[in-house]
């Protein structure tokens, strides 16, 4: 354990919460811990570590976020972007030719009004449910990725 001069309660919370989150995101997943240490290449022991909440210190190490997000997904990664103020958006792995490029302009379109309607369902009655708010996250991130596919493909048809 830290030596009590350095124990910061915010931070032992903060810990306790990322910890948290993580067991939530494997149960959301459909993964038990076994499961989830292999696709990350540790032992079981290490990932139950990781996750105990007993612990008010955040051992999770920064090495395995992107390996968490290969392997197991990229909510992980969103989340603490998240909490640092940040948002982050997977990239286009494509470039396609003008036909590509006109329905990537259409599914922009798209995203961006699902978007607004499901911000404009959850404010309406003036709060906003945690569910709510998962939609509207949700539909927000798809419609910025569809929006940096188009400048992507915009980027890489310049003459």
């Amino acid at each position: 354990m830290a030596h009590k001069a350095y124990w910061n309660e915010a931070d032992s919370q903060a810990a306790i919460e990322f910890k948290q989150f993580l067991q939530k995101l494997l149960v959301e997943k459909g993964l038990i811990v076994k499961e989830a240490a292999a696709r990350l290449n540790i032992n079981t022991e290490r990932l139950y570590k990781y996750l105990n909440e007993n612990a008010g210190h955040n051992n999770f190490p920064a090495y395995l976020i992107p390996i968490f997000t290969r392997m197991i997904g990229p909510e992980l990664l969103s989340h603490l972007a998240y909490e640092a103020g940040y948002a982050i958006v997977k990239l286009p792995e494509e470039r396609p030719g003008l036909r590509g490029a006109l329905k990537a302009a259409a599914r922009a379109m798209r995203e961006c009004s699902e978007a607004l309607e499901a911000y404009s369902k959850a404010i309406e009655d003036g709060t906003v449910t945690p569910e709510e708010f998962q939609r509207v996250k949700r539909e927000v991130r798809e419609a910025v990725e569809a929006l940096l596919a188009i400048q992507a493909i915009a980027e890489g048809m310049r003459g």
